[in-house]
């Protein structure tokens, strides 16, 4: 049942040539969120997290040294 709320991690690529990860749950369903209230537990148990690494990439070009086609 409550095998369908996850954690997702979005990954994005600055213009700098970092990465950005932004870790979120997905939304429970209504059976879902009320097994968590029964439980007296958060529906939501982990809160959205921002990482930056600092380590750049080295597949990511900068903006600027991107050419037309």
């Amino acid at each position: 049942m409550l095998v369908t709320h996850v954690r997702v991690t979005t990954t994005m690529n600055t213009e700098d040539g970092h990465v950005i990860d932004v870790r979120t749950c997905t939304a429970p369903t209504e059976k879902q969120h009320m097994i968590y209230h029964n439980l007296h537990i958060k529906h939501t148990p982990l809160g959205r997290k921002y990482l930056k690494s600092s380590v750049k990439r080295k597949d990511v070009v900068p903006k600027n040294e991107v050419q037309n086609s």
